[in-house]
């Protein structure tokens, strides 16, 4: 029987090589005349996309996010995967643009020229006269379809295993009249449970669409290696350097020098290390310590089943641009907002805001130093402490205060139980004989009732605290907990609702006065861990255009995932002012000249009984 078979029915017979998406790619994917690089598609020319690709793959993912700056490879990643998809896993397909016109372009621009130029592809094809259209291309094992997000009924009119969403932020907001476009075209997926959903694109604002579902997914960035230390690190724009007396356009342009420094070793790290960075490098998730995972050099992240993964990347990373040229578009857009939106949006991948003011990590650097942990220097007169109370742990900071709201860190960590709290922050012998005056909670979050249970064990001890946004100037708002069965009467324990924007801002303003001792000077202890100098830059303070209102408020920056100790030190700040300690003045060599005492008046009467005697 086995002499039988001919060489194609063993072919059809054979199990299918395992490959993965990437692998299927380089090896089916030709890109047309109009791309920058014509020719078979290499994903090791970047990196970065192999694990975006891949994903499509994997069974426990359902939605891959994908935030990026312009020119990086991410539509082009897309693209492969939809090919793929044709190809090897088969399923009705939506494709979603901004416009019906781009949706159009797209179909007949991209997607048709790449079918074309693969025999993988173009295998699937039907060879119908009319399956091949602007807006639709039926295959013979799925259909592709080309959709706006400005017409609802274009996405609720057809079920889709596969989503693609590109150009993300350009779609239109949520009017009330109809679901967002999103979520229109997401709902069309539920009915299959193996359904994937890819979304791209550069982000415009901090509460835009793409910005909210990358805050949603496991945030994962790009560590790559030093070439000088071996350390793994995010690149980031903070720590591009070039010549300080390079100040326009035109000069860098001239010189071409720039250079990126490395965060540990201060390494001057060039165009020419770049390629090597990026085929040692790893995507790992906002919550994986990477120095941890670091093996022989190379960096093994943990596998993890998360079914939401996003991704971050900027234009620093393109194997196409070198360090001057970004510092170059950096220079010309400055003093004017316009061209600076483009250059965060479309070269930092960031949303766009104006920055007021925020800590930064140079400013909070030149806090530290003078005292070790646990130490309370001699200035310091009384300790606050504040806990920030999350799902998994208790994030806290102890404080100590002196004359003129000089402050010192004392001590700051995270716990996992309460009783560990105690220990660490309440029963605790502080040095010099220094005791604790007050320990704020804060009650929001799923814990509310662990917090109260906890106030009511030490009612002279500790408050509880609730952050708020008032637009009133009173820094305080009380409200009672316990009231009376019969009357409602407020009695017992209370909770103080605190405007934290009033703290935040004098804690910024303490932070920009420094270590350098004196009036509002903030100290901070050698060798504090790295968490806390990037927590305590998490938050910036940016202005707000809505029509012709403007309004100032701190919101988190792009790319920081927590701000545990920034929330707790806005807390120690505000512990401080509710208890007056922050009040406390040094009077020495300061003492006011008291006025001449006046002679002491008699009575009327005294006088006339003297007169008259």
């Amino acid at each position: 029987m086995t002499g039988a078979l001919t060489n194609e029915m063993r072919a059809a017979l054979r199990w299918p090589e395992r490959r993965t998406v990437s692998e299927w790619v380089d090896q089916n994917v030709v890109l047309g005349s109009d791309s920058a690089e014509p020719g078979p598609y290499r994903t090791a020319r970047t990196p970065y996309v192999r694990e975006w690709q891949d994903a499509a793959a994997v069974p426990w993912v359902h939605q891959v996010t994908i935030v990026a700056s312009t020119q990086v490879g991410k539509t082009q990643a897309a693209l492969n995967v939809l090919g793929w998809v044709i190809s090897q896993d088969p399923g009705p397909v939506t494709w979603v643009m901004p416009t019906r016109e781009d949706a159009a372009e797209f179909g007949e621009n991209k997607v048709q020229p790449m079918v074309e130029s693969s025999p993988a592809l173009r295998a699937q094809v039907t060879g119908e006269r009319f399956d091949s259209k602007r807006r639709q291309i039926r295959f013979r094992r799925c259909r592709v379809l080309f959709r706006s997000a400005r017409v609802p009924k274009e996405l609720a009119q057809y079920p889709a295993r596969w989503l693609f969403g590109d150009e993300a932020g350009k779609w239109p907001d949520w009017t009330q009249d109809e679901a967002a476009p999103f979520d229109l075209a997401r709902e069309r997926t539920r009915t299959f449970w193996n359904h994937k959903v890819y979304l791209t694109s550069t982000p415009k604002a901090p509460g835009g669409l793409i910005s909210l579902e990358f805050e949603r997914g496991d945030r994962r960035r790009f560590h790559v290696p030093c070439p000088h230390c071996g350390r793994f690190q995010v690149l980031s724009w903070d720590r591009v350097r070039w010549p300080a007396h390079v100040t326009s356009e035109h000069q860098m342009r001239e010189e071409r020098d720039a250079w990126y420094e490395c965060e540990r070793c201060s390494g001057r790290i060039v165009d020419q290390h770049k390629r090597a960075m990026l085929n040692r490098g790893r995507w790992c998730p906002a919550h994986v310590e990477v120095d941890q995972h670091v093996v022989d050099g190379n960096l093994a992240v943990p596998q993890d089943r998360a079914p939401h993964r996003s991704y971050h990347i900027w234009a620093g990373y393109s194997p196409w641009l070198s360090w001057w040229e970004i510092v170059a578009e950096r220079l010309r857009s400055e003093g004017s907002p316009a061209t600076m939106q483009n250059f965060v949006n479309s070269w930092l991948g960031e949303p766009f805001v104006e920055r007021v003011e925020g800590p930064s990590t140079d400013l909070l650097r030149a806090c530290v130093g003078g005292y070790e942990r646990g130490e309370a220097p001699a200035g310091v007169r009384a300790l606050v402490a504040f806990v920030d109370v999350q799902k998994r742990f208790l994030a806290y900071t102890v404080r100590g205060w002196g004359m003129d709201r000089e402050s010192w860190l004392i001590e700051n960590g995270r716990v996992d139980s309460w009783p560990a709290l105690v220990a660490a922050v309440i029963a605790k012998a502080w040095p010099r004989g220094l005791i604790l005056r007050g320990v704020a909670i804060d009650i929001q979050g799923g814990r509310a009732g662990e917090v109260i249970d906890f106030a009511r064990r030490y009612p002279a001890l500790v408050r509880v605290f609730r952050g708020v946004e008032m637009d009133s100037p009173i820094p305080f708002r009380c409200e009672s907990i316990d009231k009376h069965p019969v009357t409602g009467a407020p009695l017992g324990l209370k909770c103080w609702h605190v405007s934290v924007e009033v703290f935040k801002d004098l804690l910024s303003q303490s932070i920009r006065t420094g270590g350098g001792g004196g009036m509002d000077s903030f100290h901070v202890f050698t060798g504090v861990d790295q968490a806390y100098l990037e927590e305590m830059t998490a938050e910036h303070k940016v202005l707000q255009r809505t029509g012709e209102r403007e309004r100032e408020r701190w919101v988190k920056r792009a790319g920081h995932r927590e701000n545990h100790y920034w929330d707790c030190e806005v807390g120690c700040r505000a512990l401080a002012h509710l208890l007056r300690i922050d009040a406390l003045r040094q009077d020495e060599g300061r003492k006011l000249q008291r006025p001449p005492a006046k002679p002491k008046q008699e009575p009327w009467g005294g006088r006339f009984w003297r007169r008259t005697r």
